[in-house]
């Protein structure tokens, strides 16, 4: 069984949500930039770490799984999205979503988006499996 890495509302491994990006830089990353003017953040991508960060004002905002991510000892990538709800006791979502996500130029999917404010996550889902985890400290928001 893998060791949680998931802290709700928190952090994710040893990035701390809300902490200062400079406290991690003496580890191997690069900056991706983005074209697109709606994107107000900064993604850095560690190069020994199965997920990227996304940075607003140099403090850790998002953190985005979707290799791994694993909490309660279970990795939600890839889990079933009604095993998922087992695990949280079926607390509802408080919002839900349908977004269309780009694969490549030619296609993309309509994955469903579930918010789970009160964890401070959401759970992008297609074909009935989690695809993609967002971690954000909702109290921040």
């Amino acid at each position: 069984m893998e060791k949680d890495k998931l802290i709700p509302n928190r952090s994710y491994e040893t990035f701390i949500l809300g902490d200062s990006i400079s406290n991690y830089l003496y580890l191997p990353y690069r900056i991706e930039s983005h074209d697109d003017p709606y994107i107000y953040y900064n993604t850095y991508c560690f190069d020994n770490f199965n997920f990227d960060i996304w940075v607003e004002n140099d403090k850790i905002a998002t953190i985005r799984c979707d290799k791994e991510c694993y909490w309660k000892g279970e990795n939600l990538i890839n889990m079933l999205y009604e095993e998922f709800l087992i695990l949280i006791d079926y607390q509802q979502p408080s919002d839900e979503d349908i977004l269309y996500v780009p694969i490549n130029r030619d296609r993309g999917q309509n994955q469903k988006v579930y918010t789970f404010d009160y964890l401070g996550l959401m759970i992008w889902v297609w074909r009935k499996k989690i695809r993609t985890v967002l971690i954000y400290n909702y109290e921040d928001e």
